[in-house]
């Protein structure tokens, strides 16, 4: 357990142990569920530089939708000017800003 716990275990042991983090995963879940009592749903910015949206967030597939996902957390602001901050960068190159309703899925 020492060993885990201050790092000097190899990476390959680790992953072949078997530790599967179901506490860890637990807790993550838990408070996953606590915080999502007490957020409220409402608008969030981002704000993007030097990036282009692709087509097809513009343009509809064969089954009508378009959009995107982001493969990652995405980091966000309630205040819109920060938001535009971030989408400025440093002038050259095209900036965007997402709006969006968070959901309380």
């Amino acid at each position: 357990v020492h060993q885990a716990a201050n790092g000097s275990i190899s990476f390959n042991a680790a992953k072949t142990s078997a530790n599967r983090y179901a506490t860890t995963l637990h807790c993550i879940n838990s408070a996953v569920i606590k915080l999502g009592k007490v957020t409220q749903a409402t608008n969030v910015f981002r704000g993007i530089s030097g990036m282009a949206l692709p087509e097809q967030f513009w343009i509809p597939n064969h089954y009508g939708v378009r959009g995107g996902v982001e493969p990652a957390f995405m980091s966000t602001t309630l205040d819109r000017n920060v938001a535009m901050g971030y989408a400025e960068g440093d002038g050259s190159r095209m900036g965007l800003v997402l709006q969006v309703r968070q959901g309380m899925v």
